[in-house]
């Protein structure tokens, strides 16, 4: 049941001002995350998450921690995803709380020659700390349509590779 403190503060006028500056902060995580991908610099990549964070690939492995998600990346840009190129659609991006926000991006990401491509769509949470820095807590990467054989047979051979 709701109180009447919480419905006071659910209504509180926001600061707009700091609330475009967090988007825009949010906004560069995002922008950041999508260069990385593209200089196939999984470091960069895997520094604009949480220590602690979640990442769910778009078969629904889940990893654990900076040092699990940089890995599967590192994995990821040395095979199939070596000469990738990822664009992000139209982002959005909703505030939970002032130091909480979720975004999802749309991608598009083209393999060799353009020969293969696939669409994702990303729900990320991002969390605001203590200096003010912007940190992705948890991102879950799901696949839109149909995906392609050549991702399938990718994630069959690497689960195999897991369960040994």
């Amino acid at each position: 049941m709701r109180t009447d403190n919480y419905q006071a503060n659910v209504n509180m006028p926001v600061d707009t001002n700091h609330a475009t500056n967090d988007e825009h902060a949010v906004r560069v995580v995002i922008s950041d995350m999508e260069a990385a991908w593209n200089r196939h610099d999984v470091r960069r990549f895997s520094e604009l998450f949480a220590p602690n964070a979640d990442f769910v690939t778009t078969v629904g492995s889940r990893f654990k921690g900076r040092a699990e998600i940089e890995q599967l990346h590192a994995t990821l840009h040395a095979s199939h995803y070596k000469d990738s190129h990822q664009t992000a659609g139209e982002v959005t991006v909703r505030f939970l709380r002032s130091d909480v926000a979720v975004a999802h991006v749309p991608s598009h990401t083209i393999f060799g020659e353009g020969k293969n491509t696939i669409d994702t769509l990303m729900a990320l949470v991002l969390t605001k700390g203590v200096g003010e820095e912007w940190l992705i807590a948890a991102a879950q990467n799901t696949i839109s349509g149909v995906p392609p054989a050549f991702v399938l047979d990718f994630w069959k051979a690497a689960a195999e590779k897991a369960n040994r």
